[in-house]
């Protein structure tokens, strides 16, 4: 949890013109990839999960390159969702421009994939 709101303060400071550096939206990016850091956590544990689990059987049996894209899949869905859907949560304007899904959203996948890999 710490790195995720380190890199929430980090992406705020290091992408947001000046005028928008406030307390306000500091608190926005923190809680923002502190939901993400959560979701990716809990399908990191569900796609671990028990050792006789169902999932986990099924995903074992696959070749182990499908095993690996399978579970880049699923976490990059899920990332994905949380992502979108906070950041219409926590901001009150629409923000989901074309410039930050193309430009800004692959920005904040890729920062969560580092810290979770």
């Amino acid at each position: 949890m710490i790195a995720a709101v380190a890199a929430g303060i980090a992406y705020r400071y290091l992408v947001d013109p000046l005028e928008e550096r406030e307390p306000l939206n500091y608190l926005r990016s923190c809680l923002h990839a502190t939901g993400v850091a959560i979701a990716g956590w809990a399908v990191h544990v569900s796609l671990a999960g028990a050792r006789q689990s169902r999932l986990r059987a099924m995903l074992r049996r696959l070749p182990q390159a499908a095993e690996l894209a399978v579970k880049v899949l699923v976490m990059t869905v899920v990332l994905t969702i949380v992502t979108v859907g906070l950041q219409l949560l926590l901001y009150p304007v629409p923000f989901l421009s074309e410039r930050w899904v193309v430009h800004e959203l692959p920005w904040i996948l890729s920062l969560f994939f580092s810290d979770l890999w």
